[in-house]
């Protein structure tokens, strides 16, 4: 519900930008089927976003934040790999 809330609160930017407003969309639905299927599926996790599952498996719970991509976790320092 709050996926398509946020759609809709940013569809002013269809009109204006539509290729950035569809980015936003498949982001934003991309970021939810990830983060679901890895919540769902902890063997799938580990081969498809084994940093967002070192975040809830590793011991630092600070660490790893990336759900979608490690790249921001790299960027700063955060990725610890277990």
């Amino acid at each position: 519900m709050g996926l398509i809330l946020l759609a809709l609160a940013h569809s002013p930017v269809l009109i204006i930008l539509p290729a950035f407003y569809f980015g936003l969309l498949y982001g934003g639905f991309r970021y939810y089927y990830v983060h679901k299927k890895s919540h769902l599926d902890l063997e799938w996790a580990k081969r498809h976003v084994p940093w967002h599952y070192d975040h809830h498996m590793g011991k630092n719970q600070d660490a790893n934040w990336g759900v979608t991509t490690d790249w921001v976790d790299k960027l700063l320092g955060t990725r610890i790999k277990y």
